[in-house]
């Protein structure tokens, strides 16, 4: 459970111009011993903020915790999908249903806008 952290966050949102800033509460690290590759978990550090916007010099609101990772395995997903059997299950056209739900689930951050993208490293 501890990689758990490194896909959960904060978010900390302008209350004046509402710019955005995410922070992961934990962070991955890969390391490299002796030619094997082993992976370190640590929390993170922050807050990636100070106490007033550096945009606006408004105060930040907090959010969270969140999930910032992809909530379903696509491949698994589409590989599920593939394997039904229509005549095999009563409730097949509900599968389906839920099931192309989940594979068309997009990772999106809370709320969009220009300065968020920003925020967020997008632009």
């Amino acid at each position: 459970m501890i990689s758990a952290n490194s896909k959960l966050g904060h978010v900390y949102q302008c209350s004046g111009c509402e710019s955005i800033t995410v922070q992961r509460l934990g962070k991955v690290e890969e390391t490299d011993s002796d030619g094997a590759k082993n992976l370190r978990y640590r929390l993170g550090t922050g807050p990636p903020v100070g106490e007033r916007c550096g945009f606006c010099g408004r105060p930040f609101h907090v959010g969270g915790p969140f999930w910032m990772a992809p909530m379903h395995d696509a491949d698994f997903v589409k590989d599920l999908i593939a394997s039904l059997e229509e005549d095999r299950f009563g409730t097949y056209q509900r599968l389906l249903g839920m099931l192309s739900v989940a594979s068309k689930n997009i990772v999106v951050v809370l709320y969009c806008s220009s300065t968020v993208g920003q925020g967020l490293g997008w632009g």
